[in-house]
């Protein structure tokens, strides 16, 4: 197996459906060998094919990197896509521009579209190793993934079957240019360190272990799917999507019990707690008693209890503290949900009562009478009385008119400008987020 058009075209053979294909192009040895390759199997001309180069500022190279690309997409003739990004000095500073980059991916490609990357063999072994060092479970240790979503794009790395020397070997054997980053050499990065120091040794006394740790890697992955598989049949059984049911999850096994959590809580886009933050949900959430509401947060995630189930929120939200003038008509966002409207008959709030709308957030001392009520009620006794999760209740849009509170969106009209039979009304819908907004 060595690179090849025909190499590279088998690697494609399933994503026939791409409509164009685009290189992440650094300038490097691996990128520039994998463009070459796409060019030689004929994807410039079928798949509209067309190079990114991302161009983070980070080191004083940057400006000639970005030159370089494109001198070469010139005299390769494939149209090159120069983004800048920002990115903030730090301990993460490589964490953070990995973030940045993949975030300017999403926003170059659209539906249909695919991006190709050339990570190699020699990259999975050290990915595996780090992530092992680590001390990840089978989801880390699956390292590399062959292919995934990217936004409404796919991002697919054709080259994890081949090794570094044969890029190489390929790249001098047609001449090609390439820059070289001087930090590759730098061992105070842990992936060069055991790039330069560790792997020589390892593939001195075992020459396979790269292709050894690359099968290690792809049983993990495939643990993983399995861990996962299971993990949705235990939510369709014990929670909702939204929430996970104490009682139930409690007869579960630890291990499925953890399983599930880091489930529920990837599907939301909340960062993973440590094995030891995890154990606190399980000892400290799920057996405690049914009136109380005991919280364990990280970073910005929290997961709380509240009447026998356990909810994901986010610390980072924030109540906005102002009147809001609102045109009924426009849909309006906030961190923790979506307010909107629906044009309805004979229910809602009356049409001719709105003017001068605005949206206000509990501060405390609020009153309404709903329809369907004899007296007026403090709005703290109602939520309380519905059950509505006590962080959620100061995240309640409540609609005013002309400086009077006139409904709770998603839950009361006040008594007195109801829609009557056949009289035009407005329902006001409100979606909660738990954690992720869902656009």
């Amino acid at each position: 197996m060595s690179p090849s058009a025909d190499f590279l075209l088998e690697q494609l053979s399933a994503h026939r459906s791409v409509n164009r294909w685009f290189v992440a192009l650094s300038g490097g040895l691996d990128s520039t060998a994998l463009l070459h390759l796409a060019i030689a199997a004929g994807l410039s001309k079928s798949r509209q094919l067309q190079a990114i180069h991302i161009h983070h500022g980070m080191q004083s190279e940057a400006d000639d990197w970005e030159a370089h690309c494109q001198q070469l997409c010139q005299r390769l003739q494939v149209p090159l896509i120069v983004h800048h990004v920002e990115v903030a000095s730090g301990a993460s500073a490589e964490a953070m521009a990995r973030q940045a980059r993949y975030q300017a991916f999403e926003q170059i490609l659209g539906p249909g579209d695919g991006l190709l990357m050339a990570h190699h063999l020699d990259d999975q072994a050290e990915t595996l190793l780090l992530r092992m060092l680590r001390g990840s479970g089978p989801r880390g240790l699956a390292a590399i993934p062959q292919e995934r979503a990217l936004g409404e794009a796919l991002l697919f790395r054709p080259l994890l079957s081949l090794t570094r020397q044969q890029l190489l070997d390929y790249a001098c054997q047609h001449e090609l240019d390439w820059c070289e980053d001087p930090s590759n050499q730098s061992e105070d990065y842990d992936r060069n360190f055991l790039r330069h120091q560790v792997m020589p040794v390892l593939t001195e006394r075992w020459p396979r272990v790269a292709t050894s740790f690359a099968q290690s890697a792809t049983y993990c992955a495939e643990s993983d799917r399995l861990n996962q598989q299971l993990a949705e049949l235990d939510l369709q059984a014990h929670g909702d999507g939204e929430s996970l049911q104490c009682q139930s999850l409690s007869q579960l096994s630890e291990e499925r019990q953890r399983n599930l959590l880091r489930y529920w809580l990837g599907r939301q886009g909340a960062s993973l707690p440590s094995i030891s933050v995890l154990m606190r949900i399980i000892e400290e959430l799920l057996p405690a008693r049914d009136d109380a509401q005991p919280l364990v947060a990280w970073a910005d995630v929290e997961v709380r209890r509240f009447q026998g189930a356990i909810y994901l929120t986010s610390a980072r939200w924030q109540v906005p503290e102002s009147i809001i003038p609102w045109q009924i008509d426009s849909t309006q966002k906030f961190e923790f949900g979506r307010l909107s409207t629906q044009s309805t008959k004979g229910e809602g709030l009356a049409l001719k009562y709105l003017a001068d709308v605005e949206i206000r957030f509990r501060r405390g001392g609020e009153r309404i009478k709903p329809v369907g009520q004899k007296n007026t009620r403090a709005l703290k006794k109602l939520l309380q009385e519905s059950q509505i999760p006590p962080w959620r209740r100061s995240q309640l849009p409540l609609i005013y008119v002309a400086g009077e509170l006139v409904a709770v969106a998603g839950l009361w009209i006040a008594d007195g400008y109801q829609a009557l039979p056949d009289e035009a009304g407005i329902k006001f819908c409100w979606e909660s987020f738990f954690y992720v907004d869902h656009d």
